[in-house]
C-alpha cells in the first residue's frame, strides 16, 4: 500500500501534494458553484436545504463557503434533495438547466449500457 506523508518539505513549490491541494479547492469550488446555483433556482434556504436533505444547515454553509469538504454520504443526500444524482453536483460548468435535468445522468447511463454492451 502506498502512503503519502506530508512533511515541511513535500508542501514546496515543486512538489506534487501542491496539485493535489489545488484540485481538492476547485471540487470545493465547484461544488459550492453548483449548491448555490440549484438554491437560487429553486428559492431555497439553507434551512430549506437542510430539511429536504438532513445534511446541517452549518455544513451546508461551510460548503457554500468552500471551507469543508463533503463525504459521499452527504453529497448524495444533497443530491436528493435536488432530484438529481450527487456526483453532478461535482460537474464543473454545467448550465444551470443541464445541471437540474434528468438529461446529463441519462446520457451517462446509456453511455455506460452501451460501453458495458448491455
Amino acid at each position: 500500500m502506498l502512503m503519502l506523508q506530508i512533511d515541511a518539505h513535500n508542501k514546496s513549490k515543486s512538489s506534487p501534494y501542491r496539485f493535489a491541494m489545488a484540485g481538492k479547492k476547485a471540487i470545493r469550488a465547484v461544488l459550492a458553484a453548483n449548491l448555490i446555483a440549484l438554491m437560487a433556482k429553486r428559492g431555497w434556504t439553507q434551512q430549506q436545504l437542510e430539511a429536504k436533505s438532513g445534511v446541517s444547515q452549518r455544513h451546508i454553509s461551510s460548503l457554500r463557503r468552500e471551507a469543508a469538504d463533503c463525504t459521499t454520504e452527504i453529497l448524495d443526500a444533497l443530491g436528493n434533495a435536488f432530484g438529481i444524482p450527487g456526483w453532478l453536483l461535482l460537474v464543473p460548468g454545467l448550465p444551470i438547466d443541464m445541471l437540474d435535468s434528468p438529461e446529463v445522468p441519462m446520457l451517462v447511463e446509456r453511455y455506460v449500457r452501451g460501453a458495458s454492451g448491455s
